[in-house]
């Protein structure tokens, strides 16, 4: 049986997002998007260097999370490579930690991915894209993995 505020979120057309919230208990919508994409990032003048950007600013976004409340996030990843966002520092389940060793699957070339999760413990963290041992060895160096820290 719908509430009040479901009927009248239904009569003004809200009925597609309502049912798939209702039905699945996933919001509908995210509470934060990040675009993984490459950036020319300028360190100094006439010194510029190819990295990744999360929406297209290095380091990324600022992401406010609030210890114990659910949130949804949507990846898309418009690199060439697959990609994986680990979460430094959060108690979280494997699918969605960012740690492909765990079990997180990757973000494939032109991909989207949704993490759900409940932030915890709190603090101040970082995202990171995560590296396969193929990719490592395949750019020749460390510093190419720490240019695209955030």
């Amino acid at each position: 049986m719908l509430d009040r505020r479901q009927f009248v979120h239904f009569a003004l057309g809200g009925s597609a997002a309502l049912s798939a919230s209702a039905q699945t208990g996933v919001p509908a919508r995210a509470d934060y998007s990040l675009d993984i994409a490459a950036y020319s990032l300028e360190l100094s003048p006439h010194s510029v260097i190819e990295t990744v950007a999360y929406n297209a600013q290095v380091p990324g976004p600022l992401i406010r999370l609030q210890e114990g409340k659910p949130v949804t996030i949507d990846v898309t990843n418009r690199t060439k490579t697959a990609e994986v966002v680990h979460w430094h520092g959060l108690f979280l389940p494997s699918e969605v930690d960012g740690a492909m060793e765990e079990g997180t699957p990757a973000i494939p070339p032109g991909g989207r991915a949704r993490y759900t999760f409940t932030p915890r413990p709190a603090g101040f963290r970082c995202i990171t894209r995560t590296f396969s041992r193929d990719t490592i060895s395949a750019k020749g160096s460390t510093r190419d993995c720490m240019d695209a820290c955030l």
